[in-house]
């Protein structure tokens, strides 16, 4: 896997890749699309969790052969990339005692071993809790900026020549406003791109005030107006997150889930069609009819699952509304099975086999394909990917797609006025 060297690109509203072989003939940019999951764990022990209960190639198989995803966003924390701590924790199972970056070396590899890209995330300054901002202390300024840098400058000059490592999450969920964050946002990038100008660079939406409340992480509507420029071009990906599982006042409407594409759209869906710039889901999810976290057993956390929202159709209504706006595609969070409060992917269930059916409807490219086409092996990138017939009820019904062009309009109106 990951034999024919390739350069990724951001532009016209998607992700593309380019082969760099000289040895081989000129090809033209081939779309890439991404069906994926988030992998936890680095963040919070230095190793992915929970090795424990499965063993990393039954992970693998979940990922590869039951879900036929061929990307992972990887959660990992400036404090553990700094320190290079050893992982300690049980539930590291192989991986203990090992240097976090030796971990993650190996971690890399057996992705690349089976043909899976890798995003980056660098999901929070300590392994302790999540952070509102990309600094400690508090307000940010080159010292408390420090961590964070220096964390991804050490990421980007020991991963970059790493094949399947593509994109760089600077900074998971800022609680900020977008102009605080846009002015980070294009100086991290740029501080990564520095080191390594192949990457992707992927920068996730702040919360909102609108009507609509908004996710940590999913406002991204402001880079209409106010857009993050990167030192080098067709590298910029918007990266929303969101999630299923109540909270706002839309879950309860009336309308609901008829009326998702307009809040969707006002906060995130409709940016790639105004500024040309392609668009990623870093995390969505939610459980469904049940909330089972591990080989049966139920919610007994303090953040028990069982009085939260069904989300069966809310994920529906996802998978359809990123299928009809042709959006480049998702992390799901999370593969793990520890992960009650939105829907871990790794039980067998009977709610999660109905879930992995509808994740599969979305498409993801394929290296071994994409190596094939480039080597004229194949005659059409159109067989590039896991591609599944999309059934009826995951086409989006006419009132959705009428929807979708009217929050597209209103959008295109408020960008030429605030112009």
């Amino acid at each position: 896997m990951f034999s024919v060297p390739f350069n990724v690109s951001a532009k016209n509203g998607k992700i593309f890749a380019t082969h760099t072989d000289p040895a081989l003939l000129p090809a033209p940019d081939v779309e890439l699309l991404f069906r994926g999951t988030n992998w936890a764990g680095m963040q919070s022990h230095g190793c992915p969790n929970h090795l424990t209960w499965h063993t990393f190639e039954q992970y693998l198989d979940r990922l590869v052969v039951d879900l036929e995803m061929n990307l992972v966003r990887l959660p990992l924390s400036a404090e553990w990339i700094n320190g290079n701590m050893a992982a300690n924790n049980y539930i590291c199972g192989e991986y203990r005692h090992m240097p976090t970056l030796s971990v993650l070396d190996d971690v890399l590899a057996r992705l690349a071993a089976r043909g899976v890209f890798v995003m980056l995330d660098m999901h929070t300054l300590h392994s302790d809790r999540n952070f509102p901002l990309w600094c400690d202390p508090e307000p940010c300024d080159d010292a408390s900026e420090q961590a964070i840098f220096a964390a991804w400058a050490t990421l980007a000059q020991r991963y970059c020549s790493r094949p399947n490592v593509i994109m760089a999450d600077l900074f998971n969920e800022p609680r900020t406003s977008w102009e605080s964050w846009r002015e980070a946002a294009q100086r991290l990038g740029d501080h990564v791109l520095s080191y390594c100008d192949r990457w992707l660079i992927v920068v996730e939406g702040t919360g909102c005030n609108s009507n609509h409340g908004c996710w940590w992480g999913e406002h991204v509507a402001g880079h209409v107006t106010q857009p993050v420029t990167l030192s080098v071009a067709e590298r910029l990906v918007l990266s929303p997150h969101v999630y299923g599982h109540g909270g706002h006042a839309y879950f309860s409407h009336s309308s609901f889930p008829d009326n998702l594409p307009g809040v969707w759209g006002g906060h995130w869906g409709n940016v790639p069609a105004l500024t040309e710039t392609p668009l990623l889901l870093g995390e969505f999810g939610g459980h469904w009819d049940s909330c089972e976290w591990h080989e049966g057993v139920t919610g007994s956390m303090p953040e028990d699952c069982t009085d939260d929202a069904d989300t069966e159709a809310w994920h529906h209504a996802l998978v359809a509304y990123l299928l009809n706006m042709g959006h480049s595609g998702f992390a799901y969070w999370t593969l793990n099975d520890n992960s009650f409060k939105t829907g871990g992917l790794m039980v067998n269930v009977s709610s999660n086999r109905r879930k992995w059916a509808l994740l599969r409807q979305f498409p993801a490219s394929t290296v071994s394909s994409l190596e094939a086409f480039w080597r004229e092996d194949v005659r059409s990138p159109l067989t590039l990917l896991h591609r599944r017939r999309r059934p009826a009820h995951h086409r989006a019904p006419p009132a959705m797609q009428t929807a979708c062009r009217a929050s597209v309009a209103s959008m295109r109106a408020s960008a030429a006025t605030a112009g």
